[in-house]
């Protein structure tokens, strides 16, 4: 019993905040297991993805247990919390959105990629890095960059139940103009698409000239 807490002494103490996030690390990764091997099927992808995030862990834990030895106790918890909040904040940059919500009582709303301005200066801010337009009409136009980011997310009226989108490029002699129609409707989304007649006259009406 002696040997046994002189062990764990060694490998937990100094408690660090890579010790948390291990100890966290291995008690997920042995849910997933266990729902693995109870569920089986589908379930399989949770140890998956837990357990080399896992193995990930220990192997910096292991490093943390090396450098304890040798810095000071208080530079490891001041650097283990900046890599931490620097993580953190570096993944919710990546995961930003630049959402445009509609709020409109038409079946549809339509967003065509032809003004002339900096569109992105009409967003007020959201969370940390992401940026939001509340719309109150169903047809909406933003500059062309608009069009090409990635991070770009058009959501239709809250109490829309079903929708089915369509992204395309209307052309009208030398001009391509982008744009984005989403559709309200209460038919099975699988089976039903928008009428491209109705979409390239609805482009050519609202578009700027």
């Amino acid at each position: 019993m002696g040997k046994l807490k002189v062990i764990l002494k060694r490998i937990f103490f100094p408690i660090t905040l890579l010790t948390i996030i291990t100890v966290a690390s291995v008690y997920i990764a042995g849910n997933a297991l266990y729902i693995w091997i109870t569920h089986g099927g589908e379930s399989a992808i949770y140890p998956a993805i837990t357990i080399p995030i896992m193995v990930f862990f220990i192997c910096l834990y292991v490093f943390d247990r090396w450098l304890i030895k040798r810095v000071a106790y208080v530079k490891i918890m001041v650097g283990e919390g900046l890599i931490i909040v620097g993580v953190l904040f570096l993944f919710v940059f990546q995961n930003k959105t630049i959402d445009v919500r509609f709020e409109t009582n038409e079946d549809y709303v339509v967003v065509i990629f032809d003004a002339q301005e900096n569109s992105l200066s009409r967003f007020s801010d959201k969370g940390v890095f992401g940026k939001e337009l509340i719309h109150k009409s169903n047809v909406l136009h933003l500059d062309a960059t608009m069009g090409d980011r990635k991070d770009l997310r058009i959501l239709g009226p809250e109490n829309w139940s079903g929708f089915v989108q369509n992204q395309g490029v209307f052309k009208s002699g030398s001009d391509s103009v982008p744009y984005l129609i989403i559709m309200k409707h209460h038919l099975d989304t699988r089976s039903w698409k928008p009428n491209q007649v109705f979409i390239d006259s609805l482009i050519a009406k609202e578009r700027i000239r």
